[in-house]
């Protein structure tokens, strides 16, 4: 009778209502048991993605590490300081956002929106321009994977709440209805037993 030292008191009605109760939490059980499968498949469906974009992110760092190089070497290192690059336009970061049972992702894009310098270099080359060009697709690469980092952490956040929460009502909140029920159920029995047992000695 543990199960009903929390003020249970042993009656029909009484059984109703934790009847009632445990297909509530139930069907919560359920709810939270889809998100979670939802939150993995997502979470799955994701993860190449931002792999391939690590992976391409490197090799455009490398390929404008090599550029850089070669820049170097034609201008040397204080001629190439002085070459100004474009800058990158004030609204350069494009930011869509989309619910997802619950999770806001976003999806980070860039636009080829630049300032451009306000000279001319005095002795632009292929290899400088070919320097910039790289860290300009390296900085485009950069803010989709920042994106796909960010969406990745929040449905890893969400999944694990999500799990705990499930896991909560399948471990402790489900099972201690069950054990009240079945103390309940045979409480009741209990006293059917008595009573036909009391009727049938019931003397003349």
């Amino acid at each position: 009778m543990k199960a009903l030292d929390r003020e249970l008191v042993p009656t029909r009605s009484m059984r109703l209502e934790l009847a009632n109760e445990r297909r509530f939490v139930g069907e919560g059980r359920d709810f939270l048991d889809q998100k979670r499968v939802l939150l993995a498949s997502e979470l799955l469906r994701r993860l190449p993605r931002y792999e391939a974009l690590a992976a391409r992110l490197d090799e455009v760092m490398n390929a404008a590490r090599r550029a850089l190089g070669c820049a170097v070497a034609r201008h040397g290192v204080s001629e190439l300081r002085a070459l100004a690059a474009p800058a990158p336009g004030p609204r350069v970061v494009v930011v869509a956002r989309e619910v997802f049972v619950g999770s806001t992702l976003v999806e980070l894009g860039s636009r080829h929106e630049v300032i451009e310098p306000g000279h001319t270099p005095v002795n632009p080359s292929p290899e400088a321009r070919a320097a910039a060009a790289r860290f300009a697709e390296a900085a485009r690469l950069a803010v989709e994977l920042a994106g796909e980092r960010a969406n990745l952490s929040t449905l890893l956040g969400d999944y694990r709440r999500t799990e705990r929460r499930a896991r909560a009502l399948e471990d402790v909140i489900l099972p201690e209805i069950d054990a009240a029920l079945t103390a309940i159920d045979e409480h009741l029995d209990a006293e059917e037993l008595e009573e036909a047992v009391r009727v049938r000695i019931r003397p003349p």
